[in-house]
């Protein structure tokens, strides 16, 4: 199973919502955060904040009683997994941080070794689905970094004109 399944299968699991994959949290070593960014003022940064370049793999809204953000980080190999020390950094963007991974990929004892914090969803054995392993801890009850919004707003939103020029072009 590689990275596109998964971003298939959650993509199914966000039908009824909004989801993103490949999601930026910066551009071009901008930060997004204003903790970050007075880090980068002074030259400091700290293992797991943000250097403005990173991608969420996966980025879902949902709204059940109120509005939540779930990132994804896609892993495909034990190697990416162990090796992936970049996650915590996701972590003011979303209320609920999952790894997505494929079908027994990790156990339970490595995910609460590794990553206590964080939840899991799996691949169903036959690839149809995802399932949740194990619930992540809330995060961000105050809300999340408002700029990811401005973000998605400004880049990933289409917008009314481009739309119209859309249906000019099929129209005519």
């Amino acid at each position: 199973m590689i990275e596109a399944d998964i971003a298939r299968l959650l993509t199914q699991r966000h039908k009824d919502g909004f989801c993103l994959p490949q999601c930026k949290v910066g551009v071009g070593g901008q930060v997004y955060t204003d903790r970050d960014r007075e880090a980068r003022l002074r030259g400091l940064r700290r293992p797991g904040e943000s250097t403005g370049e990173e991608r969420i793999d996966f980025w879902a809204l949902r709204r059940i009683r109120q509005v939540e953000t779930i990132a994804y980080e896609i892993k495909c190999s034990r190697g990416d997994f162990f090796g992936d020390r970049k996650y915590p950094s996701y972590w003011l963007y979303c209320n609920l941080f999952y790894f997505a991974i494929p079908n027994k990929l990790i156990t339970r004892e490595e995910m609460s070794r590794f990553a206590p914090q964080c939840g899991f969803i799996e691949a169903t054995a036959n690839g149809q689905r995802m399932r949740i392993v194990r619930q992540p801890v809330r995060m961000n009850e105050k809300g999340i970094e408002q700029s990811i919004f401005h973000h998605i707003l400004m880049w990933r939103v289409v917008g009314t004109r481009e739309l119209r020029e859309r249906e000019e072009k099929t129209d005519g």
